[in-house]
């Protein structure tokens, strides 16, 4: 105890400025120009997502990235990617798969438009407002930037990130100094220091990105969001850990007569509670008795000879 004092102390400016500060862009309106924008796969739900970076080109924040993910496979997903498609100046495909090549080319034209980021608790989102010019040439300097900054290197660094295919909500796991290992979810990732934030039991750990491993898929969880998709839970998200998917689950009551056998399983398995089926009733069916037909039965009579003994004489 007070091994750490001293440094403990020598943080206590950072600690008076950024305790209640969240990291990265704040929440506001900005003028933003497209990085890049990729189909990947969620390492956590393995459902398809739409990674994008944007770069703040003007004001206090001039140079920071903002990353965020649109979801492709949920029942609002598509009709979000469209409306973005579109906001940004191009046609939506009819053809799912020629998506990555509309993004490739608006990634390619890096469109500058004007962008509300909001926060809600670790998760960023940028969501476009007004397309300020279709196409722009990436001449961003560090001096355009500001004192320090450089931008392309941090879309270059956002890029690998992207890559690499990690997103906020996945599990990854590493190891400490000593050996121990650990898998917890990613809250948060600073491309700039080239780590992530991730939450193991309530304790948060920044990890660098390249000693981050993916976890074996979780087949409950997958289970779970694949449940909740498929009965309209809107409260629960595929960025959500298991634990967050269990207590969201049970804010409502499931019935084992309106749910699969598989789907009961599941729920028992993880905890979530369902109202179980009410025990059959055995139905004992009364014995019908038969009326009993007396059986008479005919006896024929037979006649009855009388024996008459003839009387011997006596000698």
């Amino acid at each position: 105890m007070g091994e750490f004092k001293k440094r403990l102390n020598g943080m206590q400016k950072a600690w008076a400025t950024g305790k209640d500060s969240a990291p990265g862009v704040p929440g506001a309106s900005y003028t933003m120009q497209l990085q890049s924008a990729k189909v990947r796969e969620s390492k956590s739900s393995k459902k398809l997502m739409i990674v994008r970076e944007h770069l703040v080109v003007e004001g206090e924040y001039q140079g920071e990235v903002v990353r965020d993910n649109m979801m492709l496979e949920t029942d609002k997903g598509p009709f979000y990617a469209a409306k973005w498609i579109r906001q940004m100046g191009y046609d939506v495909p009819d053809d799912m798969s020629d998506l990555e090549e509309v993004l490739s080319a608006m990634s390619d034209a890096n469109p500058i438009y004007s962008a509300e980021v909001t926060k809600s608790g670790d998760f960023t989102n940028a969501n476009v407002d007004e397309l300020l010019q279709e196409e722009a040439e990436m001449t961003t300097t560090a001096d355009d930037a500001g004192e320090g900054a450089e931008p392309t290197a941090e879309a270059a660094e956002g890029a690998e990130g992207a890559e690499e295919g990690w997103s906020v909500g996945d599990v990854a796991s590493f190891s400490d100094d000593d050996g121990n290992e650990y898998a917890g979810q990613i809250t948060q990732i600073d491309e700039g220091e080239e780590e992530a934030h991730v939450d193991v039991d309530g304790e948060v750990y920044a990890v660098p990105l390249s000693e981050l491993s993916a976890e074996e898929e979780d087949a409950e969880l997958v289970g779970l969001l694949a449940f909740a998709s498929a009965q309209g839970v809107e409260s629960v998200t595929d960025e959500m850990g298991k634990e967050a998917v269990i207590e969201a689950l049970n804010e409502y009551e499931w019935k084992e007569a309106e749910i699969t056998a598989d789907e009961a399983a599941l729920l028992t398995a993880t905890g979530v509670e369902f109202v179980a089926k009410p025990a059959a009733k055995k139905v004992i069916k009364k014995a019908t008795k038969k009326a009993a037909k007396k059986t008479t039965k005919t006896v024929a009579k037979k006649t009855t000879k009388k024996v008459v003994k003839k009387g011997g004489k006596r000698k």
